[in-house]
């Protein structure tokens, strides 16, 4: 006895689609990050961001994390704003080596 089988279904060319604007919904321009760079600039650190910097002076990366997630809800997002405070201690510290070395 000769078992019956399906044939195939034809093949389907898979249409070509950019990304949905559903994915890229907050990520940064370079507008937005400028302006944001400029506000930074003249208002300074917020309060807890200035703890979290003292916290990264003292060497005390961990409890900086755990105070960065306190304040801002997940790990994901301390994370990002631990690095970038690391960031901004660099950046300082290499403004003032420049401005001493031309004095």
């Amino acid at each position: 006895i000769k078992q019956w089988k399906a044939k195939p279904a034809p093949k389907e060319n898979k249409k070509l689609t950019g990304t949905r604007p559903a994915r890229r919904h907050g990520l940064l321009n370079k507008r937005v990050k400028f302006v944001r760079e400029v506000v930074a600039e003249i208002a300074g650190h917020a309060p807890y961001e200035k703890r979290i910097m003292e916290l990264l002076k003292l060497g005390k990366e961990r409890r900086a994390l755990k105070f960065a997630k306190a304040r801002l809800g997940t790990h994901k997002r301390a994370l990002a704003k631990r690095a970038e405070m690391e960031h901004a201690l660099r950046v300082a510290e290499a403004h003032r080596k420049k401005h001493v070395e031309t004095k």
